[in-house]
Formats: C-alpha cells, structure tokens, sequence
C-alpha cells in the first residue's frame, strides 16, 4: 500500500473534494472510511489526506453536530498519525475545537 499511496490518493483527489461542501452528498462517509484506510495503511497523514482534513467540521455539522463511527475512526486516525501536523496548524486546532465545543 505505500508504495502505490501517492498514486492512489492522487486518483481519489476528485472524489475527496466533494467534502467541501457534504450537504451536496450522501457519500461522505465512504470518504471518510477510504480516508482513514488510506492514513490506518499508510501510517501517515499525507498532504492529500490532510488537504480534506478542514472539512471534517462540515461532515459533523451535517451529521446535526454528532459524531457518527465513521467520523469518530477517521478523525482518531488523524490525531493518532498527524498530531504534530495538526498541532502546527492553527485552522486545524480551531476546527478541533469547534467540533468539541
């Protein structure tokens, strides 16, 4: 899988960006499973992974402000594999804590 990751994730950027806008959607949690398959195989957040990574705030507002499993696992997988990115990148800390307020 990381060998080809590059590739595959660059095949999903067109598909990744329907979570800008979720409303317009009923997919996105199978984007969010491919998304955390993608960080649990590769044990990394790449750049492509974390480009979607400030939409989740917009997945959770559609969900009516709940955390569904799907939203749960990716958004761990992102903590657990991109925490020193996240932790560098105010929009990313606001976006955290907007979903935990």
């Amino acid at each position: 899988m990381t060998k080809y990751s590059d590739s595959y994730e660059e095949a999903y950027k067109p598909i990744f960006e329907y979570m800008i806008d979720p409303t317009k959607i009923n997919f996105e949690d199978d984007i969010l499973i491919i998304l955390k398959n993608f960080i649990r195989k590769t044990g990394k957040v790449s750049d492509i992974t974390y480009a979607v990574f400030p939409t989740l705030d917009k997945v959770f507002a559609k969900n009516k402000f709940c955390f569904g499993e799907a939203l749960m696992d990716t958004l761990n997988y992102y903590l657990i594999y991109g925490k020193d990115r996240i932790s560098q990148d105010q929009s990313g800390v606001e976006m955290l804590l907007k979903i935990a307020t």
